[in-house]
């Protein structure tokens, strides 16, 4: 996933209050339960996905495992905080990114 195609993702959650979960072979989903929409982002691929987790995971001693889940925080910008649920064993196929402030 492109950098660019990233931060629009992030961009999105910041300016919208939105949750994001993107599932590899599918397109970006915004917001929670019957408010969901899909965004104008294509599909991601597994290299894609594979290659933006590379970017922005943490030292591994700051990932927590949680109900199968790997979860981390990341900061975008000055003020955004995000929390990210990366899901998929032994490859991560899924993550949901939620703004923390």
């Amino acid at each position: 996933m492109a950098k660019l195609q990233r931060d629009r993702i992030l961009e999105t959650c910041l300016k919208r209050k939105l949750s994001a979960h993107l599932v590899v072979g599918w397109p970006v989903v915004f917001g929670e339960g019957p408010t969901r929409r899909e965004g104008m982002v294509p599909p991601i691929t597994f290299e894609e996905f594979s290659s933006m987790l590379q970017e922005i995971m943490p030292l591994e001693n700051e990932i927590q495992e949680r109900l199968g889940a790997r979860t981390f925080t990341v900061r975008y910008g000055s003020e955004f905080r995000c929390f990210f649920e990366v899901r998929g064993d032994p490859a991560p196929t899924s993550v949901t990114i939620t703004q923390l402030s």
